[in-house]
């Protein structure tokens, strides 16, 4: 309640320095047989598509703790968008001045399920090779563990859902993930940039339906992304997972199940 969360009573943590895609994560708990109901991987999931042994360890390490009915989720770059992206570019290479993709493997066509390497540049962020996942494979090795896909969606398609929904939105507005707009001190470098903001921005002035005491405090404002911003983060998708089995006791998650059945 808030009372324990004002004392500090509300959770316990610890903090492992590990290699998720080559290390047991459960060997180092303080305590070994701890369960969990959610985890949760973002941006760096990718990393284990380096060879078969790291994809495995690395779902290992995401699902053997996990309760029956729990998740993972998470966020990884977009594989049939990148090649997508890489195939209509002139040297399999593509990008803005905000991020930059470079495949480093000579064949196009024949991309291998694992190890298939790529150059991600962020901006002031990283600079450093990842590598595609196939999802069919993942969607496979995922099977070993228990796991059952709900759903995989693009960022773009999966922001399209949501964004407006309360939760969302508001958590977008505590995280400030979006830009005001208009504004003196937009992280955009070119008026191309918002092009389409501005359009939209138009249309709503132009049927601006607030009260008259509200239009009083000045135009409105909306949430927005650069188109270059916007590029970058649509190369990304978002996937979760659910634990329907225990392969250690052939027990099986049934909706509203809270035990789980055999």
């Amino acid at each position: 309640g808030h009372q324990d969360r004002q004392s500090g009573g509300m959770f316990t943590a610890e903090f492992i320095t590990a290699d998720c895609t080559k290390v047991r994560i459960r060997e180092k708990y303080q305590d070994a047989s701890m369960k969990f109901d959610l985890c949760s991987c973002q941006f760096s999931f990718h990393y284990c598509f380096e060879s078969l042994a790291q994809a495995k360890m690395m779902l290992k390490n995401a699902c053997e703790c996990l309760n029956l009915g729990g998740y993972f989720i998470g966020t990884t770059p977009n594989s049939l968008e990148i090649m997508k992206r890489l195939r209509s570019s002139e040297n399999k290479s593509f990008g803005n001045d905000v991020y930059r993709v470079t495949y480093e493997l000579d064949d196009l066509d024949t991309v291998p399920l694992f190890g298939a390497k790529y150059n991600f540049h962020l901006e002031g962020v990283v600079d450093c090779p990842e590598f595609l996942v196939y999802f069919p494979m993942l969607e496979k090795l995922a099977e070993d563990y228990g796991m059952k896909l709900l759903y995989r969606k693009s960022f773009a398609e999966f922001f399209s859902e949501n964004a407006e929904k309360g939760e969302y939105r508001g958590l977008l507005n505590r995280m400030q993930g979006l830009e005001t707009y208009p504004s003196d001190n937009l992280m955009g470098k070119v008026p191309e940039d918002y092009t389409e903001t501005e359009q939209t921005y138009q249309e709503i002035l132009a049927h601006d339906d607030r009260p008259e005491h509200v239009r009083q405090r000045g135009p409105p404002k909306v949430g927005t992304l650069s188109k270059s911003e916007w590029e970058a983060t649509t190369i990304y998708c978002v996937f979760a997972f659910q634990k329907v089995s225990d392969k250690a006791t052939g027990r099986t998650w049934k909706p509203h199940s809270q035990e789980g059945d055999t």
